[in-house]
Order: C-alpha cells, then sequence, then structure tokens
C-alpha cells in the first residue's frame, strides 16, 4: 500500500526545492545583467554564480531543517526561549545548592519533552540572583541577592542543567515523564 501522506511529503520537498533553483537563477540572472557585481562582472559567468547562490541557499536552508527538529530554534541555532505553555502555577519551588529554583514539568502544549527551570532565587525573599565573583587572588564565583546582600556559593559547572537533570529524574520515578 502507497502511503499517501510520505508521497505528498516528497512532493512538497521537490516542489520547495524547484521553487528555490527558480528563484536562484532568476535572482543570478539579475544580478549579471544589472552589472551589481561590479567589475567582477565579465570575469563571472551566470552559470558559476547560480551554483554559488544554489550552495549558499541549500546551506541555509540545511541549518533550517536541522533547526525545525530542535524545539523553538528558529531559523538560526539559539539559546531556548521559555516556553509559552507554562502556567505560572504549575511549577516546583525546590531548593538545591542552597538557593531555590522553579521547576515546571513539560506539558502536552511543548514540543519537547525536557523540563524548564528558571532560577536561581533568594531563599529568603524570592528575588533573582545576581551571578559574581569575591575574593582578591582568588576569585570564587557566588550568587548575590541585591535585597537582601545575602550571598551564596555557586558550584561549578552548570548547576542549572544539574537540577534539570534532577528533576526529570525525579518525573520519570514518579511517571510523569
Amino acid at each position: 500500500m502507497v502511503d499517501m501522506a510520505k508521497i505528498k511529503e516528497i512532493l512538497s520537498y521537490a516542489s520547495l526545492i524547484v521553487g528555490i533553483v527558480t528563484g536562484i537563477l532568476a535572482i543570478s540572472e539579475k544580478l549579471t545583467n544589472w552589472g551589481i557585481l561590479g567589475l567582477l562582472y565579465p570575469l563571472i559567468d551566470q552559470g558559476i554564480l547560480f551554483w554559488l547562490l544554489l550552495i549558499v541557499a541549500l546551506t541555509f536552508l540545511t541549518a533550517y531543517m536541522i533547526g525545525a527538529g530542535r524545539s523553538h530554534t528558529g531559523f538560526f541555532f539559539s539559546a531556548k526561549s521559555r516556553p509559552t505553555s507554562l502556567k505560572t502555577r504549575d511549577y516546583y519551588e525546590t531548593k538545591h545548592y542552597g538557593v531555590l529554583w522553579r521547576e515546571y514539568p513539560p506539558t502536552a502544549k511543548s514540543h519537547d519533552q525536557e523540563a524548564w527551570i528558571e532560577g536561581p532565587y533568594c531563599p529568603k525573599c524570592k528575588r533573582d540572583l545576581e551571578e559574581t565573583t569575591t575574593g582578591t587572588l582568588r576569585k570564587n564565583p557566588v550568587w548575590v541577592c541585591t535585597d537582601c546582600e545575602k550571598e551564596y556559593e555557586r558550584p561549578k559547572g552548570n548547576p542549572k542543567e544539574e537540577v534539570r537533570k534532577n528533576f526529570e529524574a525525579y518525573l520519570r520515578r514518579k511517571g510523569e515523564l
């Protein structure tokens, strides 16, 4: 049995590639006819320009296709942003490394199966902590609360990622992930 959805997907990719090639041909013809290339106009053949533009377009298309599989990346690879499906009350508040963290479990609306972590927060006043260094000879990274002026030792590495991994392990044990 022929899978019609797969055939439609292949045809849509083929039409996308034909559209890209047609557009690149038109652009390369305009660039060579208008003389935008300036002094290089007599040296550059339209065929060479076509292949150059095709390579550039396919590079961007490949980057986009790879990025489309990742959540919230868009055209260029970028840092993850907070999922819009998170509700302000749907989080666990836990204490790791002496500071507070807000842990959001993944929802059905979020396209990835990763938990979202916010923090660190001050355990006394629940304000965002700022990262700075202390010490004159040996700089030690610390988190500082700007309201109550309390310092908390910051561990080495990526503590936010460690908190996320621990939270996901907790969710797996509960059967929620």
